[in-house]
């Protein structure tokens, strides 16, 4: 097997170098694809983005076939990034049989591969975080760098939640919903959201007043029902249940509110979006 002959460099590319790059990009059987390179854009602006060694290749002719995006997202971030750069690739090289069609490393996979636990749950809890903490974001926007940020900076909360939760809880609500509305109230209060994780874990029975109770038996019913639920109507209703807790509310029923929408990473807006009886 012979030696590949291209040649590589490790480069600081700047936007003016970016530009000239993309320059070449003429014959890439790619589309570009605008949200793809503004999702590294964001991660560039925020300082998320690492230096991974993923090449920028060119061909032998000088034409860019692997890198349209980052180069991109470094023209529109205006951030200078350091880049591995393979020149000169060889033409038999460059074609869809021979490049790497592996899946991409998932935000869990790469969670779990700096040794955090959980992380499914987690990484979908945290997304639904960020969208709550702004709601003018798009979901397909928020990178993964940028949720696995949040979810290294809560992990303790994120395990004293779910170690406090039983099995129980899980089967009633999807892990995620669950953990988001225990995450709003842990923000203003600890012990009412640990409390409220220990009781959705109890097999009480329908019939309990309990107002985490009549949560997670209400969600329970619902799901063997196979009924199709707002995720953001359990978180909604999570909250609801705990503000119920802490005040002492005996509640038999929780009900959607007629103005129920999306609300915004406060715990007052999230509660008030379920009325009980």
């Amino acid at each position: 097997m012979p030696k590949p002959t291209c040649k590589p460099t490790i480069e600081l590319i700047t936007p003016k170098r970016a530009k000239e790059m993309l320059a070449r990009n003429t014959n890439n059987y790619r589309k570009k694809d605008p949200r793809l390179a503004k999702k590294y854009s964001l991660d560039m602006t925020n300082d998320r983005w690492k230096f991974q060694g993923d090449p920028i290749k060119f061909a032998e002719n000088g034409t860019l076939y692997d890198g349209q995006h980052r180069l991109q997202a470094v023209v529109d971030s205006g951030r200078p990034q350091w880049f591995l750069v393979l020149w000169k690739m060889p033409d038999e090289n460059i074609s869809l049989a021979s490049e790497d069609t592996g899946r991409k490393r998932s935000v869990a996979s790469h969670l779990t591969f700096n040794g955090l636990t959980k992380v499914r749950t987690k990484a979908a809890s945290a997304r639904q975080l960020i969208l709550m903490a702004d709601s003018s974001r798009e979901a397909p926007l928020i990178t993964d760098s940028e949720i696995a940020e949040f979810v290294r900076d809560n992990n303790e909360v994120f395990e004293e939640l779910m170690d406090a939760c039983g099995t129980k809880a899980f089967e009633a609500f999807t892990p995620a919903s669950l953990i988001t509305g225990l995450f709003c109230v842990y923000t203003v209060d600890e012990d009412v959201a640990l409390e409220a994780a220990r009781i959705a874990g109890l097999k009480e029975t329908v019939s309990s007043d309990n107002p985490v109770l009549v949560a997670r038996n209400q969600a329970l019913l619902a799901r063997s029902r196979s009924e199709k639920r707002d995720p953001r109507y359990d978180i909604a209703m999570v909250a609801r249940a705990c503000k119920c807790l802490r005040d002492g509310e005996s509640v038999r029923h929780f009900r959607r509110s007629v103005k129920f929408a999306y609300p915004g990473f406060s715990v007052d807006s999230l509660q008030g979006a379920v009325q009980c009886t």
